[in-house]
């Protein structure tokens, strides 16, 4: 009798526990300024990954009591190292804090807010570790009961996944107050998947950035074309012109390719807001000499600096965590083969028709000018454009 009163007492304080623990998730709920959950996405490559965390600055201020300054890096670290666990069969992961920033920005249910990106670098002791893998997460939850982590992968790079928004699971209390681990199991990927995935990558890049497309087509439409009296006259010898291109061409690749590496390593780091601003000013120059010649006799020389500039670009949208050097020469490839072969199918296309029409039209002054004009037009949009998106401008 006794042990059933019991029983009955200690199922009736679970009860209780339960009822308390939802009243103060509904008092944090109603009273708190709701804000966009953390987001915790994964970047899969071999022999490791990189995590991105997205989280409301309030609530990592809230756990870390006080506000957060540069010099606190270290103390960041040891947070991370405390509430993100991976291990692969008991074998725990290498966790580091590669960086982090501050910015504000909008989201669409409650508007402005303050926010922290992390970076965090893992790596497991064993390669083939990196498929199956279990997370334990609490960061933030740990003290905040209201507050949700998402975990997803963002790429798989043996996978050849890109820009993925797959959600893997969440990081929340259960009713009873805890927070359970995560099992992920990602399906085998291989090389060949990766490095095609690297091709297509750079393929689209392309295909899909009509600022590179009109640069391009700028520096062909002048090609068949030779200055006398600082005038464009047109060439007589086709094979002249031809060549003129093939060297242009071999300029630009050469040029954008050195830079695509250089920025791939980090060894040149400039704002993206900026080479964008770059690309358009260098589609402005290449429009104007479509129609009044600024740069005859130093096309090579201007398609490699301006190749520079696209190189950048390039750079900027491939970002390598824990690769072997052999994986990343691979993956640098890749990407630049597909840039390569958009490339020759453009001249293979636009050049032959270019070639004709200068060669059929007698009147191909007004439609090389009237070509100026729409380059230069596109070009003051995407400065106009690209400058008012810098932060300062938006104030």
């Amino acid at each position: 009798m006794v042990q059933k009163q019991m029983g009955k007492s200690s199922s009736k304080n679970k009860g209780l526990k339960k009822l308390f623990l939802f009243f103060v998730l509904f008092s944090v709920f109603a009273s708190a300024h709701p804000l966009p959950d953390t987001k915790v996405m994964f970047h899969m490559y071999p022999g490791g990954a990189a995590i991105d965390i997205t989280a409301p600055l309030r609530d990592f201020e809230i756990v870390y009591n006080g506000k957060i300054t540069p010099d606190q890096r270290k103390k960041i670290q040891e947070y991370f190292k405390n509430h993100i666990k991976i291990s692969s069969e008991n074998r725990s992961w290498n966790i580091e804090l590669a960086d982090y920033k501050i910015s504000r920005t909008q989201d669409s249910v409650v508007g402005l807010y303050d926010k922290i990106d992390f970076r965090i670098t893992a790596k497991p002791q064993r390669k083939e570790d990196t498929r199956n893998f279990t997370l334990h997460y609490d960061a933030f939850v740990h003290q905040i009961y209201n507050h949700k982590s998402i975990i997803g992968l963002a790429s798989d790079w043996e996978k050849g996944v890109q820009n993925s928004n797959q959600i893997l699971g969440v990081a929340a209390r259960d009713l009873d107050g805890n927070i359970q681990p995560l099992n992920i199991s990602l399906e085998e990927g291989s090389f060949f998947t990766g490095f095609r995935s690297m091709v297509e990558m750079g393929f689209k890049h392309i295909l899909e950035g009509k600022d590179h497309i009109l640069f391009l087509i700028s520096l062909l439409l002048v090609a068949p074309f030779f200055v006398e009296d600082r005038k464009w006259k047109l060439l007589d010898n086709k094979k002249s012109a031809v060549k003129r291109v093939v060297k242009i061409v071999t300029a630009f690749t050469i040029g954008h390719s050195l830079m695509l590496i250089l920025g791939a390593i980090h060894l040149i780091n400039i704002n993206p807001n900026y080479i964008e601003i770059g690309i358009a000013m260098t589609i402005l120059l290449s429009g104007i000499n479509i129609s009044k010649p600024i740069f005859f006799g130093k096309e090579v020389l201007i398609a490699l600096l301006f190749g520079f500039v696209h190189g950048l670009a390039f750079a900027n949208t491939i970002t390598f965590f824990n690769l072997d050097i052999s994986q990343f020469i691979w993956s640098v490839l890749g990407f630049n083969i597909g840039i390569e072969l958009v490339q020759i199918l453009i001249v293979l296309i636009s050049f032959p028709v270019i070639l004709y029409v200068s060669n059929r039209f007698k009147n191909i002054d007004f439609y090389r000018a009237a070509v100026s004009v729409f380059v230069i037009v596109m070009a003051c949009y995407w400065i106009y454009e690209r400058v008012v998106s810098l932060p300062f401008v938006m104030g």
